[in-house]
């Protein structure tokens, strides 16, 4: 259990993924909260939980909820699930930069799910990074995952890498006690 998240590595389905492994996680859920124009999560009451996959690179592995490739870099951030109030879908999917600049917003879909692709530009103290933030729900849960490009320049290869990973969330139990 790492920061209220499970996560179990398995093989890949066939040969012809040899790269890639399923990583699978039950995770705590979480509900929205706001604080004037900040938006943030508090995990719900009780034992509620949701379970997922996705598929990614067989190098990276995971710390917490971030993701890092075979050079130890930072490549991806899973953020709490939220269970969203009748209403809250427009807003969850409505991202608002905090700092660094929008390149591009565009709508996506993931099986059931229907979501954002954003696309920042951001500087730190190790130079430029390309976010690129991938907001998906179902009308009942919020789903976002972070994936870092630390090129100085938009990459379009790592781009396609990040929708092929986001293309295979998939969302395989929801457990509540309270909700």
């Amino acid at each position: 259990m790492l920061n209220g998240c499970s996560l179990n590595c398995s093989q890949p389905d066939s040969a012809r993924d040899n790269d890639w492994k399923i990583l699978s996680s039950k995770d705590t859920l979480y509900k929205m909260i706001y604080d004037g124009d900040s938006r943030g999560s508090t995990a719900l009451e009780g034992d509620t939980t949701v379970e997922y996959s996705l598929r990614v690179p067989a190098s990276w592995t995971l710390d917490g909820t971030v993701l890092t490739d075979s050079n130890n870099n930072k490549i991806a951030e899973i953020a709490p699930v939220v269970l969203l109030s009748q209403g809250e879908e427009a807003e969850f999917l409505d991202y608002k930069a905090i700092e660094g600049k929008v390149l591009s917003k565009e709508p996506i879909s993931v099986a059931e799910f229907k979501g954002r692709k954003v696309i920042l530009q951001t500087s730190t103290e190790s130079g430029t990074w390309y976010p690129h933030m991938y907001l998906l729900s179902d009308g009942m849960l919020g789903f976002t995952f972070t994936m870092y490009s630390p090129n100085q320049t938009r990459d379009k290869a790592e781009e396609k890498l990040f929708d092929r990973i986001v293309q295979t969330i998939r969302f395989k139990e929801i457990t509540c006690e309270n909700i």
